[in-house]
Order: structure tokens, then C-alpha cells, then sequence
């Protein structure tokens, strides 16, 4: 059986809203790991509403399992938020996140199934002068695909041992990290959020136009595999991350 590999990235944070007007469908990015990273004075083509393919799931919950699934990385990324960027992977001794929503929804669109599209895309004044400037080395993205998160609520709790080399890391109002210590964070109630996204790379290539290949983005990505497939990889440990 072929190694089966996630194509939703989880956002950096839970603040970019369901109503966002940057982190949409069509949208060119610099930085895979920040969906909000548009590309300079580049124009937004949005996919035509027919063209976008769209589904959800009610009283849709992840748990820590299936996000150790996805490797270490996500739970590494959460506790850096939690206190700061100050531990090493080396010191997470265990996490538990639980995300539970009433709606999950979905959009995504097939725009290596338009090759106008996506000329017209890497075409646009703002990417060809982001390759110009890069030195044609850097790549843009594509934001193809949104998981939206409806009603939700998140519980999570990290436990790692941390020696910080100056100050104790403070975690606000009456928090701070010891050399072992636990943290709860519990909320209930929030503002729809995009929870996940998918990316389609464009990789400059040089020629008097300059044009570009096109790839869909795995690396950091954790969801994404229908759940029963899901389930059976996980028995057999059948996952990869883009090199």
C-alpha cells in the first residue's frame, strides 16, 4: 500500500477568522507556515464559485492521537506558542490537544485541472516581480483548500521539562514554568476560524517569461486523509513528510 501523506498545514494561531479577506481561495503567499504572508502588490484571482468543491462534517472533534499521527511537529509549534519559542523539541515530554467543533467545513479547488488558470496566476505583475526580486529562487504558494472550524472549542495540556538558560519563562498573569511543570489551557465559545490549509507551490523556473512548476505542499501538513483510511495507516504506520 502506498504511503498515504496529509495535505492540510494547521494555522499559527486560532485568530485568523473565518471572515478573513487575505487567507482565501486564489490567494498567492510567501511563506508556507504563515497563510497570511501575501505576496507583495500581487492581484487576487479567485476561482470561479463552480469551480470550488465544498462539504462538512458536524460535531467533528481531533484528538491528541491522531495528531501524533502528524509527528512531533504541530505539538512542538502549539507549545512554542504556549510559552513563548523558549524549550527545545528535546524537553516535550507529552501533549494532549483536543479540538471539537460543531461544523467543519471545507472548500478546496483543482487548479492543475486549468492550465489558464494557473498561467494567468504566475503571470500576475506581483509574482513575476517577487521571482525578479528572489533572484528566481523562491517559491510562491497557492492557498487551494480551507478547513473551517464553527462553534468550536479547544482543550489542551502540555507537560515538559524545561531548564531555561536565563529568567523563568513567564506565561502571563500568574504563570511560570518550573524545571517540570504542566499547563491546562481550556476555552469553550470562540469565533469561527480557519483551522487548516492547503497550498499548491508554484517553483520559478527561468526563461524569458519567467513560468513555474507546480507541486502540492505536504511538508508540515497533518490532516487531510479521509478517516477510515486514516485509522488503517495509523495501525501500520504508513505516514511521510515532504523532504
Amino acid at each position: 500500500m502506498a504511503s498515504l501523506v496529509p495535505t492540510y498545514i494547521p494555522t499559527p494561531n486560532r485568530d485568523i477568522l473565518a471572515s478573513s479577506s487575505i487567507v482565501v481561495l486564489g490567494r498567492m503567499i510567501t511563506d508556507r507556515k504563515n497563510p497570511e504572508s501575501q505576496v507583495p502588490a500581487s492581484t487576487l484571482d479567485p476561482p470561479d464559485a463552480s469551480e470550488i468543491q465544498e462539504g462538512e462534517k458536524i460535531d467533528w472533534e481531533t484528538t491528541s492521537d491522531q495528531l501524533r499521527s502528524g509527528k512531533i511537529g504541530l505539538w512542538f509549534k502549539c507549545l512554542q506558542f504556549v510559552i513563548g519559542g523558549q524549550v527545545s523539541s528535546s524537553k516535550l515530554k507529552s501533549m494532549a490537544e483536543q479540538h471539537k467543533f460543531k461544523t467543519l467545513e471545507t472548500k478546496y479547488f483543482l487548479p492543475e485541472n486549468d492550465p489558464q488558470y494557473l498561467k494567468k496566476a504566475v503571470s500576475d505583475a506581483g509574482i513575476q516581480g517577487y521571482f525578479k526580486a528572489t533572484g528566481i529562487r523562491k517559491p510562491v504558494y497557492m492557498i487551494v483548500g480551507l478547513k473551517t472550524g464553527r462553534k468550536a472549542s479547544v482543550s489542551r495540556r502540555v507537560e515538559a521539562n524545561i531548564v531555561p538558560e536565563g529568567p523563568a519563562v513567564t506565561l502571563g498573569p500568574g504563570g511560570e514554568w518550573k524545571a517540570t511543570d504542566k499547563r491546562d489551557i481550556k476555552y469553550k465559545g470562540s469565533s469561527d476560524y480557519i483551522f487548516v490549509y492547503k497550498l499548491l507551490m508554484f517553483k520559478p523556473k527561468k526563461k524569458e517569461e519567467l513560468g513555474a512548476s507546480t507541486k502540492t505542499v505536504t511538508r508540515g501538513a497533518v490532516f487531510g486523509i479521509p478517516e477510515d483510511v486514516l485509522e488503517e495507516a495509523k495501525t501500520r504506520n504508513e505516514f511521510q513528510d515532504e523532504d
